[in-house]
Order: C-alpha cells, then sequence, then structure tokens
C-alpha cells in the first residue's frame, strides 16, 4: 500500500541531500589532462610533459591546463579576478605527481617546454646536484623575467608598454 506521508518525507529527504551536496565545498584537487590532447590556456601549445605541467583549478571547480609552470602563473597574473581563491598545481619534476604550490620546492633550471626553466618538487624531496632551490618570489621574479625577454624578442628588442 502506498504510505504518501512516508514516500514523502523520504522523497523531501533525498532531495534535501542532494541539494546539500550539489552547494557544498568544490573539489580543488588536482586532476590528470588528456596528455597530447588537450592545451594549454596561455600559450595553446599541447600539454604533453609529465614532468613540468601545471593546473589551475578555479574556485568553481574548473581544470585549466598549462604545458609550462610559466604558461600558468603568466596566466593568472593576467587573469586575476578568474584566478582569485583558485588552487595552483605543478607537477613534480622528478615523479610526475602533482603538488600543490604551497607544498612546492621551486627548482632551477631545468629544461622546461616553454623556456621557463623551473621546475617543481615536492618539499622534503632532495634537490638535484647542480640545482637552485628558488623562493616562491624568486621564482615569480624569474618566470616575469623570462616572459619580458620572451616578448622583447618577438618584438625585435623593442617593447612598448601602454
Amino acid at each position: 500500500m502506498f504510505n504518501f506521508t512516508r514516500n514523502f518525507t523520504l522523497f523531501a529527504g533525498m532531495a534535501c541531500a542532494v541539494v546539500i551536496v550539489g552547494c557544498g565545498e568544490k573539489d580543488l584537487s588536482a586532476v590528470n589532462p588528456k596528455w597530447d590532447r588537450d592545451v594549454c590556456e596561455h600559450c595553446k601549445m599541447a600539454v604533453s610533459d609529465p614532468h613540468f605541467s601545471a593546473q589551475v583549478v578555479t574556485k568553481a571547480g574548473e581544470h585549466l591546463f598549462f604545458d609550462d609552470l610559466g604558461c600558468a602563473l603568466i596566466w593568472m597574473s593576467r587573469n586575476e579576478k578568474r584566478a582569485q581563491g583558485s588552487v595552483l598545481y605543478a607537477t613534480d619534476a622528478l615523479s610526475g605527481k602533482w603538488v600543490e604550490r604551497k607544498d612546492a620546492i621551486f627548482v632551477t633550471p631545468y629544461v622546461t617546454p616553454m623556456s621557463y626553466g623551473i621546475g617543481v618538487l615536492s618539499k622534503g624531496s632532495s634537490v638535484p646536484e647542480g640545482k637552485q632551490v628558488l623562493t616562491d618570489d624568486q621564482m615569480q621574479e624569474n618566470i616575469l623575467k623570462t616572459f619580458r625577454k620572451k616578448q622583447e624578442s618577438r618584438a625585435g628588442g623593442h617593447v612598448h608598454n601602454h
């Protein structure tokens, strides 16, 4: 026999659970791109090197992939509003596992897909011989300096700041 009150209560409870789950915190964990198919959000090159890739997970839970940590940081600086509240990940240069920015060691020099030259290691990793550890600020400064040099070379040495 159909019990309207019992079934309505059950249905209402399930509906509330769906609303609560749907409105909860977004999962801001890193995910793998479709290697060699997804393209860098900044430079539009294929994301293909699992040891020097990056991703930004926006507060809305959107995953944006980058073929180089430098591309991710340049994109973030040019898209501040969209990047606000996001989480930045990069792949560990040795293991290829995703490392959140706050848990990363920034190391140079490396040969990276877009020549920004900075690799990421997980905190606690041994830094390979011949590599220099950078602070987060030094890493950003190096990337910005490299980006400016790239712009200058594209403009034949003449960059116009508007």
